[in-house]
């Protein structure tokens, strides 16, 4: 994203081209020309390769202090014209959390002495509450190399500093709050003589820039106030607002002109005309339409005050940074001179200045443990990384076996990849970052853990019942649960046709398989084919016999009374032969001239389905009722009926033990029935004939 940002910015530049130069009589320069190839100077790209500040020095201006943005090291660096890095500072024990610009001007009111302020402003998610402004004394450079390298400097004054009051809710964390509650800030400039510190807050997407001033003592130290507010429109801004956003600032040593720059362009102020400062912030004389010479996120600017031939001591350098693996940059811009400017003497500290308040400096920061660790050997915080994470030379891969990639945060290697075929992946002890018993490893693969920790190979592939765990992190099964079969590496059900493996046919395993099922990757068959049947306790298709017919317990010599041979045919016993002298009669054994039973037809004790019983009287026949006053009694002899013809009685067959109370085997004819019923009645009435 910042990228496409910095690629934007530089196309939109470089389409535009050089603009006007406006001219301002009040003002020394009426313009600035344009570098040449010989005012572009590369800065060295191991250090200073996201260069945000640059200052003159005021011990040499042959020098300039410049600083890397935000995550840097703590250093400033001392540099010449030719962008080589002479000499390294740092102030004690403070980090470079955000450093954002740089500027120079009296350690204190009036005072003789000049310092170095570090704007730690930085903040582009609206969210730090640690943004301060760190205050050094400028090392004497005229003979630089009196200094060693990584020389330390005492840190005389940090300010946390404190937004104004803006009456908006910041608690739902909305970004287009929170921009005026805590703005991201990127430019300071101190004003020589009364040390004034001023702060001019960044708005990125747009809109008006606004200054502030810093309480420099009392009880209210570090407040921000506001002065003024702005919106910065150059010929670029106008198609592209973005880039109108506030990147760096500086005062010129006499104290009466400012300039400021955004991503598009330069602005200078006049501080005679306007003196006060509140009243020149609103007009800012545009020095360029958009940049003679693009550089990609262009974010630092200082007054040049050599006073050469060549170099005028009003001229200005800019700077942007190289970030992307490029190196950072600087431009040289030369004054076009205004011959009507009288330089005016310089400020002078006000007759009823009654001296400064003097209190004792806050204390420093130190180094937070989320991001930084205090060097071994110096009193320097230095940001994390994974070849210096918690201490100095506290390398994250020899730290950590198989380690591949990562970062360090809160003091902790936290490995994000592991090397490739080490057979492990990353794995925590579960802790969040910021807790000081947080770790980061690479843990071997297993079953239990398969490319990711508590990725249980049984919970991740279905019906699992064993396999391995690859050195790439994948779960190979080798075995599945019962009722299920391994098939192109995953676990399918069985079915008759995949029987414990893929292609395990149970109809090719049992010969005549007909039906059945697969249980417990073995196949049970059900039915068979043909002239064969299922036989459960071996498991097979057994072949139909008269020992085994239809089933293997069906024996039908036992099956059917009699049987003396036969065969099985379609299940079912045929038999051909009795015991004699038992007949076959439809496929039963019967006693010569006994009809087989029809086991559909009632049996010789059993009433019909529509006949009454032996004590019920029938359907179409009178109960027999008690005798009247003139027919005899219970213990009279019952009257015999005369015997018919032997060819009218209805022909009977009874059961083998001749019992003659059992019913007949063949069914009762209803009209039967009514022919006893009559001739029952006609045996009553002659019978009280003869007795009358």
């Amino acid at each position: 994203m910042k990228f496409c940002f910095r690629l934007i910015i530089g196309l939109v530049a470089f389409a535009m081209g050089n603009m006007p130069i406006m001219a301002m009589a009040d003002l020394p320069c009426n313009g600035y020309e344009d570098p040449s190839a010989d005012d572009e100077v590369a800065l060295t790209k191991w250090a200073l390769h996201e260069t945000s500040g640059l200052v003159v020095s005021r011990s040499n201006p042959n020098y300039i202090w410049a600083h890397n943005d935000s995550w840097g090291t703590s250093e400033l660096y001392l540099i010449n014209r030719n962008g080589g890095i002479l000499r390294s500072f740092y102030p004690k024990m403070v980090p470079n959390v955000d450093w954002e610009d740089i500027a120079i001007g009296p350690c204190e009111p009036w005072s003789e002495k000049n310092c170095i302020y570090i704007a730690d402003t930085g903040d582009n998610l609206f969210e730090r509450k640690d943004k301060r402004i760190i205050m050094v004394e400028e090392p004497d450079v005229k003979n630089y190399k009196q200094w060693p390298n990584n020389q330390p400097l005492e840190v005389l004054r940090t300010w946390n500093i404190q937004y104004p009051d803006t009456g908006l809710d910041a608690s739902s964390g909305d970004p287009e709050i929170l921009k005026f509650v805590n703005p991201d800030a990127e430019s300071i400039m101190v004003r020589p003589g009364s040390a004034e510190v001023y702060i001019i807050s960044k708005q990125s997407s747009g809109g008006e820039q606004t200054l502030f001033e810093m309480t420099r003592s009392g009880e209210n130290a570090g407040q921000l106030n506001k002065i003024a507010s702005y919106e910065f429109m150059s010929g670029m801004g106008k198609l592209l607002p973005l880039v109108n956003a506030t990147t760096g600032a500086d005062f010129h040593p006499n104290g009466y002109r400012f300039v400021i720059r955004t991503y598009a362009t330069i602005f200078e102020y006049d501080l005679i005309k306007y003196p006060d400062i509140a009243e020149a912030f609103l007009h800012p004389v545009e020095r360029f339409d958009s940049f003679p010479k693009a550089e990609i996120q262009g974010e630092a600017i200082a007054y040049d005050i050599r006073d050469t031939n060549n170099y005028p001591k009003n001229a200005l350098i800019t700077g942007g940074e190289g970030r992307d693996g490029s190196n950072g940059i600087m431009h040289f811009y030369k004054c076009i001179p205004n011959e009507d400017y009288v330089e005016p003497d310089p400020i002078q500290k006000p007759e009823d200045w009654t001296g400064y308040q003097e209190i004792e400096p806050e204390p420093v920061l130190g180094c937070p443990d989320d991001m930084f660790h205090k060097h071994e050997s110096l009193d320097r915080c230095d940001y994390d990384s994974i070849e210096a994470c918690n201490a100095t030379g506290y390398v994250c891969a020899n730290q950590i076996q198989n380690w591949g990639d990562g970062s360090c945060r809160y003091n902790h290697c936290i490995v994000s990849s592991c090397m490739e075929n080490s057979g492990t992946h990353v794995a925590t002890n579960g802790l969040e970052y910021a807790d000081p018993a947080f770790e980061s490893f690479c843990e071997p693969n297993t079953i239990e853990n398969c490319g990711s920790h508590g990725k249980a190979c049984a919970e991740s592939v279905e019906h699992w019942a064993d396999g391995q765990c690859t050195a790439d992190g994948n779960c190979v099964v080798s075995a599945c649960v019962d009722g299920y079969h391994l098939a192109d590496g995953a676990c399918i059900e069985d079915d008759a046709d995949n029987c414990g493996e893929a292609g395990n046919r149970c109809a090719n395993l049992i010969e005549h398989w007909a039906e059945g099922q697969c249980i417990d990757k073995k196949c049970i068959v059900t039915s068979c084919e043909g002239a064969y049947h299922p036989y459960a306790e071996e498991n097979i298709c057994e072949e139909d016999s008269v020992e085994h017919c239809g089933t293997h317990e069906n024996n039908c010599s036992q099956s059917i009374d009699g049987w003396n041979g036969g065969t099985c045919e379609e299940h079912v016993c045929l038999v051909n032969a009795c015991i004699e002298p038992m007949q076959v009669v439809e496929n039963a054994c019967v006693e010569p001239g006994t009809e087989p039973t029809d086991p559909d037809e009632p049996g010789p004790d059993e009433p019909g389905p529509d006949e009454p019983g032996p004590d019920e009287p029938g359907h179409d026949e009178p109960g027999i009722e008690p005798p009247g006053p003139d027919e005899p009694g219970h213990d009279e002899p019952t009257p015999e009926i005369p015997a018919s013809d032997e060819d009218d009685q209805p022909e009977f067959i009874y059961a083998t033990n001749h019992d003659c109370s059992a019913a007949p085997m063949q069914p009762a004819n209803p009209i039967s029935g009514i022919l006893f019923a009559l001739l029952g009645m006609m045996g009553l009435a002659i019978r009280r004939r003869n007795h009358g």
